[in-house]
């Protein structure tokens, strides 16, 4: 029988670990961040339409995805008002669906709140 006490770890498993724990760190921030709105961040979407006049959608993201996103790029994407929405639902650019709550230029406060937090205070 091999004695692995000593024996070197698969350095993956590390990441994944590492990986699980921020995404619950981001989860947790950003829906602290969310309570005065009544929100959880992952149901919060931003959904982006190619143009507005026929409205096509191109791009869908939760909330917490994209604070994950941000996070490994290091920077805070900006929204065009007229082209992205806050919605309940992925892949949807229906009124009924928005959430009139929370604007776009308060999700880039909270994302930019999110990697002042992970440079400041979490230092991976």
């Amino acid at each position: 029988m091999t004695d692995l006490t000593n024996a070197p770890t698969d350095p993956r498993v590390f990441a994944l670990d590492d990986r699980v724990s921020l995404n619950e760190r981001v989860r947790s921030f950003l829906n602290e961040q969310l309570k005065p709105f009544g929100l959880l961040c992952d149901d919060v979407h931003i959904n982006t339409v190619h143009d507005v006049i026929n409205p096509k959608l191109t791009f869908t993201q939760s909330l917490h995805d994209l604070g994950t996103d941000s996070l490994e790029r290091g920077v805070v994407p900006t929204y065009s008002q007229s082209l992205s929405g806050v919605f309940s639902k992925f892949w949807t650019f229906e009124d009924a669906h928005r959430i009139h709550t929370l604007s776009l230029y308060q999700v880039e406060k909270i994302i930019q709140a999110l990697l002042d937090e992970d440079k400041y205070q979490w230092r991976r």
